[in-house]
């Protein structure tokens, strides 16, 4: 099976393999997010997807709590992304 940046979850830097090192990325791209968007992953919509999906799972209004507990990214990477 091959994944896609659009079925794939956005991945972290920490997940490379440890012949990268995500220098080479922001070296390359400026930075993780322009290396993300340069492979195809539309990082916005990624990140909404998995609010979308947390928000389903606790039938509400997702708190940074329920991120925390349900999510595969903590709440600061949502409040980083964007500013709250």
């Amino acid at each position: 099976m091959t994944v896609t940046p659009q079925s794939a979850r956005v991945p972290k830097s920490t997940e490379l393999p440890d012949k990268y090192s995500p220098n080479d990325f922001y070296t390359e791209f400026g930075s993780w997010d322009e290396a993300l968007a340069a492979a195809g992953f539309d990082i916005e919509q990624k990140i909404l997807d998995e609010i979308e999906r947390v928000a389903g799972k606790v039938e509400s209004v997702p708190t940074t709590t329920d991120i925390n507990k349900h999510s595969g990214y903590p709440a600061p990477a949502y409040q980083s992304y964007f500013d709250s």
